[in-house]
């Protein structure tokens, strides 16, 4: 095989790895009267959006594959962050407090429900409310 047929079928290889981890997922929005909301806005119904961050969605319902996750601290002052694949980019969750048992594993495939802002590094973050 040449240098370049190799070069063509790396690249493919390399396309089609992004295509398999990014494309997966989504997000759901949802903005409407209370009483018509679906079952999943529930917890976002039962606590109030952060207001250090620019809102986005008052409910959000972010579905895609854990790729980073940081810890830190322990106990009432703890925080975790999440980093999704998700619909062809990348979603922050951050978790504050966590329990070591409900922090998603990297490779694991999550629905996360929570107000959806934007973070401080520029990327879509998800309050981490619920894990369905």
């Amino acid at each position: 095989m040449t240098t370049r047929r190799k070069l063509m079928v790396s690249a493919a290889v390399l396309v089609a790895a992004l295509l398999l981890v990014l494309a997966p997922g989504g997000t759901d929005r949802y903005a409407g009267a209370t009483s018509d909301a679906p079952a999943w806005t529930a917890p976002c119904r039962e606590r109030a959006p952060r207001t250090d961050r620019v809102l986005l969605a008052r409910c959000a319902k972010v579905t895609g594959r854990v790729v980073w996750v940081r810890r830190e601290g322990l106990g009432p002052a703890s925080k975790a962050h999440v980093v999704l694949a998700s619909g062809f980019g990348l979603v922050l969750a951050k978790m504050t407090p966590y329990t070591g048992r409900h922090v998603p594993a990297i490779g694991n495939y999550v629905t996360i429900v929570g107000p959806l802002v934007r973070s401080r590094s520029g990327l879509t973050e998800v309050q981490f409310f619920a894990q369905r």
